[in-house]
């Protein structure tokens, strides 16, 4: 800054607190917060008041003052340097000055820098502005404000516009706390949840002060705190949860907005029933939780009756196989010596690669299987390696291998895909398990994430994550919210489920111990063990199934062109060629 008279002000010291603050005035960005008077309110930026000089930190004066007190140092040690060469004499010096001399001069520059010290520094006169002064005026009458201005109180029935645009985004803005802080998906499905209750329920409501929609909405709260199922339905559990979840709803935003000007706020933003709705569902602590829990627990009896369902399938399947491993046996050492005998070629020697890929002494893989209908015979065009195959074996070990119903087990169980059922029942147990230890522990482990968190009970002064805690455990213990029944209720769930759930779990692993045996016995463990998750193995209950069905296809074929008559006929003109 300038000193002197007529100056520019200097700047304002940094990190001191301005008058505005000091006194508790609204910054420049500030906006005045409108009071709940019951008429509509103005959202503008207000005015910031001029700063008062005289009030302003005194701290950044004195730091100019002391770096020019520096700056005077150094240039009275500049002027008063002694000449090189005259070190000798600086005795003598110091007992005379002469006029003119060096020191004299750094003398006479110290009394003109502290006289440009003493200057007075001076601001010029703030300028009168439309607002300062502030004129006097008379206030409008409050009447004719009431009558111009006033909110409506009536409000409209209750319904859900699917055509406002409640964008997240938009909610985020700075347009005014009275928008709305769901998302347009949030605001149609939350609204479907509760006319739904409404229908289902409108029996059960009574006349009062509380808005039906409200009664609902507490209602709802009050069967998830109950786990009450008959009252909360599944896919209302799963509405609520999706927009909670996935970040659809700012509850964050509407706990600050309760904290800051009470829960009758939520009447004044958009969609004020489905703003209390959130608020409600919010106060549970670990909502998230719970309700993945609840959908766990109502799901339950389905899923597992599933899981028992699908394991029988796959064990009549497997057991089927086991059962005729004999004729398959004849019918698959008639198809390598076929395919020896297709592959004679007397100039590869023995024990060489090329003998190994021909021969196959140690039996095919069995994905062959499907490689025996693409060679044909150059006698016969239509009929292809499959064919001769199923006429070498007996009757019985061919088109009496699979019946009908064996293909159609086969299909079904393939369809099923043996990875997928024994993981859902691995994983039907892992759910329970986690439940369980919710009542022993308290701890909840999330499946997506692996992570634990503690299951808190409600209490009756609860507010979500924002609940205050007492220190005091009796009083605690009385301010536990009775409604909340989730840790007896899971409990309950898990005493009637958890052999249930251990049979099925026992079961898959028997299904898998079964799969592998076949595998292993049909030489080919590399192939389809384990079970595949995904398409980069072939499961052997697929394999099989394909199987049965060509099986049954050529075999029909066969008694068609009475293939085994052409062999028979073969054999006899070669007998009377050679003999």
């Amino acid at each position: 800054g300038a000193k002197g008279a007529g100056g520019a002000p200097p700047p304002p010291p940094r990190g001191a607190p301005g008058p505005a603050a000091a006194k508790g005035l609204p910054g420049p960005k500030a906006r005045a917060a409108p009071k709940n008077n019951g008429m509509v309110n103005i959202h503008w930026p207000v005015r910031q008041r001029a700063e008062d000089i005289s009030r302003a930190d005194r701290s950044w004066f004195r730091r100019q003052e002391d770096h020019v007190r520096e700056m005077e140092q150094l240039e009275i040690e500049e002027a008063t340097a002694l000449p090189e060469g005259a070190a000798d004499d600086h005795d003598d010096s110091q007992e005379r000055v002469q006029e003119g001399s060096p020191l004299e001069a750094g003398e006479r520059l110290g009394r003109e820098l502290a006289a440009r010290a003493e200057l007075e520094v001076l601001f010029p006169k703030l300028p009168e502005t439309v607002f300062d002064p502030l004129a006097e005026g008379p206030a409008p009458p409050r009447k004719m404000m009431e009558h111009f201005f006033a909110k409506a109180t009536s409000r409209s029935a209750w319904k859900v516009s699917e055509d406002t645009d409640t964008d997240t985004s938009a909610s985020n803005s700075d347009a005014g706390w009275q928008k709305g802080k769901l998302g347009k998906t949030v605001v149609i499905d939350l609204g479907i949840v509760v006319q739904r209750h409404l229908m289902v329920h409108k029996s059960s409501f009574s006349f009062g002060p509380l808005h039906p929609v409200d009664q609902a909405i507490l209602a709802i709260r009050r069967a998830i705190l109950r786990c009450d199922f008959a009252v909360v339905r599944p896919e209302s559990l799963g509405l609520i949860h999706h927009a909670l979840k996935h970040g659809l709803v700012d509850t964050d935003r509407i706990h600050e907005l309760v904290a800051q000007r009470g829960v009758q706020a939520l009447d004044e933003v958009e969609h004020p029933k489905l703003h209390r709705f959130v608020y409600e569902m919010s106060t549970i602590p670990q909502i998230l939780d719970r309700l993945e829990c609840m959908m766990f627990h109502v799901g339950f009896a389905e899923n597992l009756k599933g899981c028992q369902d699908n394991l029988r399938t796959l064990t009549e399947a497997l057991q089927m196989l086991n059962s005729k491993r004999d004729s398959i046996q004849r019918l698959f050492v008639t198809a390598h010596r076929l395919g020896q005998s297709l592959n004679t070629d007397s100039s590869v020697q023995q024990e060489s690669r090329k003998y190994y890929a021909l021969q196959a002494p140690e039996g095919f893989q069995l994905s062959t299987l499907e490689k025996f209908k693409e060679v044909r015979s150059t006698k016969f065009p239509k009929l292809n390696v499959f064919h001769f195959v199923v006429a070498l074996v007996s009757y019985r070990d061919s088109s009496e291998l699979f019946s009908a119903e064996d293909a159609s087990l086969l299909q079904q169980a393939s369809k099923l895909k043996t990875h997928k059922v024994y993981s859902d029942c691995v994983h039907l147990l892992h759910g329970l398990y986690a439940v369980q230890r919710i009542g022993e522990t308290g701890q909840y482990t999330r499946p997506s994430t692996a992570e634990a968190v503690t299951i808190e009970r409600r209490r009756k002064s609860s507010a979500g994550a924002h609940a205050p805690r007492g220190s005091d455990a009796a009083a605690g213990e009385s301010a536990l919210d009775q409604d909340d029944r989730f840790f007896e209720v899971l409990k309950s769930f898990v005493e009637e489920n958890q052999a249930g759930a251990e049979d099925a779990a026992e079961g898959a692993l028997q299904v898998i111990l079964t799969y592998k045996e076949l595998a292993l016995y049909f030489d080919d463990l590399n192939s389809v063990y384990p079970p595949p998750e995904q398409d980069e193995k072939k499961d052997l209950l697929e394999i099989f199934y394909r199987f049965a069905e060509e099986l049954r296809k050529h075999s029909k074929e066969v008694e068609e062109a009475e293939v085994r008559e052409l062999i028979a006929a073969a054999g006899e003109e070669a007998e009377k060629t050679h003999g």
